[in-house]
């Protein structure tokens, strides 16, 4: 049995970006990379997940960029973006923020308290 969960109809512009660009991110089997643009998507969610909200701005801005982010990481954390967007966050967007700081914790990354 398919079972489709209803979906939020407005999730503002940013998120919708980070939609599409979870649609168009595949997952990769290889272990991810320690590069800069790894490490500061990877800074930039643990200052978000830790309360700061400019930093959401900066993580927006990192996945937005043209930097070669592991399309894992990117998908991970575009998903926990969108879900938590314009509302608070609810059990999918802490699962989703877990698999990204996981992949954080991966490359040695800064992780936030009570992740990964």
């Amino acid at each position: 049995m398919r079972g489709a969960g209803p979906r939020g109809t407005a999730v503002g512009s940013a998120a919708a970006v980070i939609a599409a660009m979870v649609s168009l991110a595949g997952c990769t089997g290889a272990g991810l990379p320690r590069t800069r643009a790894n490490l500061a998507v990877c800074a930039a969610l643990a200052k978000t997940l830790a309360g700061s909200t400019s930093a959401t701005r900066v993580t927006l801005i990192d996945l937005e960029s043209n930097a070669p982010i592991s399309r894992l990481l990117r998908r991970d954390v575009a998903s926990y973006l969108a879900r938590a967007a314009g509302q608070p966050p609810d059990s999918a967007a802490h699962a989703a923020a877990q698999r990204a700081e996981k992949d954080c914790a991966s490359i040695d990354a800064q992780v936030a308290k009570g992740y990964g």
